[in-house]
């Protein structure tokens, strides 16, 4: 099947989100290259007709935009594996990341140059702890993934009932991550579903299940694409002072009628296989 349309509208409406809320070209450059080649690395394992292929798929994280002098997030280093050579913009770079895609832990890229930097590195935060600082859940309460952000009934759709075992550490701590350190960008692949999510400052800025993305940025792809110069703060009914996904979902600022065009608008352009972009 050929994907290459359907991949660049995806990559557009993820470009359009960051061309409105990141300042820093080359940052949304490598941004664009991680999300490309962890698409790589799912077209490669994730095709369910080749079973030999699809038993080896596996999930993944990659984070960018990391500065660990200024930053309050902790990595460790120590367990990691240094690359030299390989650069996210170039094919290379796109074939390492397809085998990197069975290695443990999260792959960090250089948000400048590109460099992939090292594999199997250990991202130090606790998500319930995050949760609770950012008043997500209470004390004594377990996190959830819809707490998170995440559309449970269509993932648990994707994966089938008997497999789905609800969203993983690498998509929680990928969130968590970005309120730790809001300017990093966290990038997940879903081993179960095959899912892409894109995580910034404790949002989920943009995934293949369009019901995740953020309600301002989503409201913001249906309105205006092709029309990238007006700011997603200045959209009717968008407010991007919520801390979380989870609180604009609990409290929505726009009508019924607006949700469900905004719903219509997009879907009907990206064609969906049971909630997933295709």
């Amino acid at each position: 099947m050929n994907y290459s349309g359907q991949i660049k509208g995806k990559e557009k409406d993820l470009e359009l989100i960051l061309q409105n809320t990141e300042p820093d070209q080359k940052v949304i450059s490598t941004v664009l290259e991680i999300y490309s080649a962890i698409q790589g690395a799912k077209e490669k394992y994730f095709d369910s007709s080749n079973p030999g292929v699809y038993a080896k798929r596996h999930g993944m994280l990659v984070y960018t935009n990391y500065d660990p002098k200024t930053s309050e997030l902790k990595i460790n280093g120590w367990q990691s594996k240094p690359l030299e050579g390989y650069y996210i913009h170039n094919p290379q770079g796109k074939e390492k990341i397809k085998e990197l895609l069975h290695q443990d832990g999260a792959i960090e890229v250089n948000a400048y140059t590109g460099k992939i930097e090292s594999y199997h590195r250990h991202i130090h935060v606790d998500p319930e702890e995050v949760a609770l600082e950012r008043k997500v859940i209470r004390h004594g309460e377990k996190i959830s993934s819809e707490k998170m952000g995440f559309d449970e009934k269509t993932r648990r759709k994707l994966c089938g009932d008997e497999d789905y075992e609800g969203v993983g550490t690498k998509h929680q701590t990928a969130l968590a991550a970005t309120a730790k350190d809001p300017s990093i960008y966290a990038l997940v692949l879903s081993e179960e579903t095959g899912a892409i999510t894109v995580m910034k400052d404790y949002k989920i800025l943009f995934s293949t299940i369009p019901s995740e993305i953020y309600p301002a940025y989503l409201q913001y792809l249906a309105s205006n694409r092709g029309n990238p110069t007006e700011n997603i703060s200045s959209v009717k009914g968008a407010d991007v002072t919520y801390h979380t996904v989870h609180e604009a979902r609990e409290r929505p600022r726009i009508s019924a009628e607006e949700a469900l065009r905004m719903q219509i608008a997009i879907l009907h352009e990206l064609k969906t296989t049971n909630g997933h972009y295709i």
